[in-house]
């Protein structure tokens, strides 16, 4: 498997799989351990919220998968809540 080069790499090559946000913390960290997960969560915060804004990445609700589409996008207010929820 390839070393992740940085953060920004690894949320570039999952978005474009269209992974959940739960799978860049899983790929990053190269495990399974959701508490390791949390150290993660904001530096990729962090860059989805820069990167949404540009059109660099969407993200989407769902209680369906893919969510892409059956979901809707979240931006603004609601991205930087569900950014912010750790529950999220």
């Amino acid at each position: 498997m390839k070393e992740w080069a940085d953060d920004e790499y690894c949320l570039y090559i999952n978005g474009t799989e269209t992974a959940d946000l739960w799978a860049i913390l899983s790929d990053w960290t190269k495990s399974e351990d959701e508490e390791e997960w949390k150290k993660h969560i904001p530096r990729f915060s962090r860059l989805i919220a820069c990167w949404q804004p540009l059109g660099f990445i969407k993200v989407f609700r769902s209680d369906e998968w893919p969510a892409e589409l059956s979901g809707e996008e979240v931006t603004g207010q609601a991205l930087a809540d569900l950014l912010a929820d750790p529950a999220s």
